[in-house]
């Protein structure tokens, strides 16, 4: 082959290469942008599933202590 036509090729796989690369690290950078997303959504989630866990539990003790003190008023009004 001539060699002014594979130092021709050579140029042109090495801008194709650049090019790729360039959308390589635009892609790389995008990507992180949609992970750092994802990571305050599920934090997100994260902190509302401790709340309702939190707001269960107590929801309970005071059911037992609004039905605890039921009792007691219905037992004095009985007297």
């Amino acid at each position: 082959m001539d060699k002014d036509f594979v130092n021709y090729l050579d140029k042109k796989f090495n801008s194709i290469d650049e090019k790729f690369n360039q959308i390589d690290k635009k892609v790389d950078s995008k990507f992180g942008e949609v992970l750092d997303g994802q990571d305050k959504i599920v934090n997100q989630l994260d902190s509302l599933k401790q709340e309702g866990i939190v707001s269960t539990e107590l929801y309970q003790k005071y059911e037992t202590e609004i039905q605890d003190h039921k009792k007691r008023i219905l037992s004095l009004e009985a007297k």
